[in-house]
């Protein structure tokens, strides 16, 4: 079994099994001071289960999760897994939550795989060959009058001081283009859905780690779009504030948030 493989497997039959606890999600774990800022059991289980498969397998590579300590390797690759993006969501019933896994090889992103258990739609990408959804090869939007954009908005790490701050300024400027936006608490799941071209662009503030935004970007690239810093800098590990597109307007958006 290759890597590609195993990410498939793992998104797809990990995502099913936490949909199985919708009805019963269980008590929060809160993690800091916010009332925002909480993980569940299944969402720790489901990490747990997912580092054991890639210990069976890949024993040499590093794994980097949302809800353990990273682990070290020798091999090059690195798996960055969120076994549950949009835990909140999952927690109040509903639907826009996913299980999402990213493989890096020497600190380039080059698999991707988010499986969604409510819609059943599978999102897959290797670096170089396209991005595909339930193995349907899928593209961003051409829509190129900003005025028209749906934006998505990716909630970060609301305990950073400035979140609250800069996540306004962003929806004002977005609101004074006479575009509209959507919240749907789970970045993974939009930035596949802006691959998709659902959404035209994505803007996400702070966000807690890599986690939150490494599949979706490459995701994104796969599908012809554009994904960087707000500064137009590459996208990476230490990316603070995100903007991803479909590439039409990509330089006049960034104009629009990078002060």
């Amino acid at each position: 079994m290759d890597r590609g493989e195993l990410a498939r497997q793992l998104a797809t039959s990990i995502g099913q099994k936490i949909a199985g606890y919708v009805s019963n999600p269980g008590d929060p774990i809160y993690k800091g001071e916010s009332r925002g800022d909480f993980t569940l059991s299944v969402d720790r289980n489901a990490e747990t289960e997912i580092r054991q498969s890639i210990d069976q397998y890949f024993s040499k590579d590093a794994i980097e999760g949302e809800e353990h300590e990273k682990s070290s390797g020798t091999s090059g690759y690195q798996w960055i897994i969120d076994p549950l993006d949009g835990t909140r969501n999952f927690k109040s019933g509903l639907p826009s939550f996913c299980t999402g896994i990213a493989i890096e090889k020497d600190q380039n992103i080059v698999i991707a795989a988010v499986y969604s258990p409510i819609s059943r739609e599978f999102f897959f990408t290797e670096k170089g060959n396209g991005a595909y959804v339930n193995d349907q090869r899928i593209s961003v939007s051409q829509q190129d009058n900003i005025q028209k954009f749906l934006f998505a908005y990716l909630t970060g790490d609301h305990s950073h001081p400035d979140s609250s701050r800069l996540g306004a300024q962003c929806l004002g400027r977005i609101t004074a283009q006479k575009a509209q936006f959507r919240f749907q608490g789970s970045a993974l799941l939009e930035l596949c859905l802006l691959a998709r071209g659902s959404y035209d662009a994505a803007v996400k503030v702070y966000p807690k780690g890599y986690w939150d935004f490494a599949a979706g970007s490459l995701m994104v690239e796969e599908a012809g779009g554009i994904v960087t810093g707000f500064d137009g800098s590459s996208w990476g590990r230490n990316t603070t504030n995100l903007l991803a597109s479909n590439g039409c307007r990509h330089a006049e958006l960034l104009d629009l948030f990078k002060e």
